[in-house]
């Protein structure tokens, strides 16, 4: 077995306990009363929408999850396929998803992603916005 395999089935392991405290986190963080800057202007505070979006993930609350947070949805659902492809390459050596993960992660890709990122919060704030995707979901 290669060294980078291993790292990677040791990192695999390893993910399981934080995310169980990453859940326990949210749950506190959710707990305490707090008055949010953003929310208290009417607008939409992204570490709010992205600590219930955590919670509702790690709780396997999808659908809930999508409404708190669309775009962190898209980015979780993209880096869960990353990280299968990256176990498949690492640990069983498919020469294909070697070349799968370097166009995930080529330069134009990560751009499109931060755009794409940087468009979505500052849109989300816009009232219109919010009535259409009430509408939808």
């Amino acid at each position: 077995m290669k060294k980078s395999s291993v790292v990677l089935l040791i990192s695999d392991i390893a993910a399981i306990p934080v995310l169980f405290m990453l859940e326990k986190l949210s749950d506190l963080m959710l707990s305490q009363p707090k008055e949010c800057p953003m929310v208290t202007l009417g607008g939409k505070c992204v570490t709010c929408g992205g600590t219930h979006f955590v919670n509702s993930l790690l709780n396997f609350r999808l659908g809930e999850a999508f409404s708190h947070n669309q775009f962190l949805f898209v980015l979780s659902v993209f880096l869960l396929i990353s990280f299968v492809l990256l176990n498949l390459y690492l640990l069983f050596g498919f020469k294909r998803v070697k070349t799968v993960l370097q166009k995930l992660y080529s330069i134009p890709s990560l751009v499109i992603w931060l755009s794409a990122m940087l468009i979505f919060f500052l849109v989300r704030n816009i009232p219109l916005f919010e009535l259409i995707i009430k509408q939808i979901f």
